[in-house]
């Protein structure tokens, strides 16, 4: 493999190069003599990428979180080429990693990096309003949506902002009004705390929202948990870190290719991989085996 090693600066509340650091060698024993780029802003990448493809590059290693992972996911589709993507989960969530079975000690995670297989797994690409963009692991609509806003606004991120910000949403804000087509027939259609469409399985930094999501089986898990009162909503969130809240009579779990969410009052809170974004019409499609990934082929969450 030549190798490109992209590092998040900024990821993980700027903690992420200190340690990366102590990572290095055990990198340079798999991946032999990789190129690391730097970076701080998103609007950096491409260039980079385009570069590397220019020079026989053949595999994408992101160090930091699942923005990260999504930032890079989309600008290797532009170059055109089929790199090999890994990712070194030192960001705040990592949610994407934790759903893939990777240990959360950096070192330890490293090694698990080093014993991976190539392996090719779905992406989701999600349409707002006709703008569209690739996700990884899981996006949504609705009170997710302002969770990502809010940490995304919030001036650093730790380990608790998900929480705090899922607590705030759910006691400031109502659930919204949307109709949601699954496959081209009408599914559900009515106030909708939360719809996630999950090619992973864990998102908001360890709920466990699609806990059966297979991440190669070219369908996404759709989960949308209808709009209660705060009362009966803050009591059930334990229940997203266990992934038992599928069990409950208002979670609707289904499998699709194709997701239509269509606003029925204001406009809708689209989260994407913990990137926040808003429209009245949005659209989810799976795009099976588009991305050759290093995962464990005994991970759950890869079939076959």
């Amino acid at each position: 493999m030549k190798t490109i090693i992209f590092l998040n600066a900024r990821a993980g509340a700027g903690r992420v190069p200190r340690h990366f650091e102590a990572l290095a060698p055990l990198l340079r024993e798999r991946f032999g003599d990789y190129r690391l780029v730097v970076t701080t802003e998103a609007t950096e990448v491409e260039a980079h990428l385009a570069s590397a493809a220019g020079e026989g590059y053949d595999t994408v290693i992101a160090v930091g979180g699942d923005g990260t992972n999504r930032v890079l996911v989309n600008a290797m589709r532009q170059t055109g080429r089929d790199f090999v993507f890994g990712t070194l989960p030192l960001g705040t969530g990592a949610d994407w990693a934790r759903g893939l079975g990777m240990p959360t000690d950096p070192q330890a995670a490293t090694r698990w990096l080093a014993r991976a297989e190539v392996r090719a797994v779905d992406l989701g690409r999600v349409t707002i309003d006709g703008e569209s963009s690739l996700f990884l692991n899981v996006a949504g609509a609705g009170l997710s949506g302002e969770v990502s806003r809010r940490v995304n606004s919030a001036k650093a991120r730790r380990p608790w902002s998900y929480l705090l910000a899922t607590v705030g949403a759910l006691l400031q804000s109502s659930p919204p009004r949307m109709r949601v087509s699954l496959d081209g027939e009408a599914w559900y259609e009515g106030d909708a705390c939360v719809l996630a469409v999950g090619n992973g399985r864990i998102f908001g930094r360890g709920m466990k929202i699609c806990p059966d999501a297979i991440i190669n089986d070219g369908l996404f898990d759709v989960v949308l948990v209808e709009g209660k009162s705060k009362l009966e909503l803050l009591p059930a969130l334990p229940t997203l870190f266990k992934g038992t809240h599928i069990e409950r009579d208002d979670v609707h779990v289904r499998r699709a290719r194709h997701v239509l969410v269509e606003a029925l009052g204001a406009a809708l809170d689209v989260d994407m991989d913990g990137e926040s974004g808003r429209g009245r019409r949005v659209e989810f499609d799976i795009l099976p085996g588009a991305l050759p990934m290093l995962v464990d082929p005994s991970a759950e969450v890869i079939a076959g």
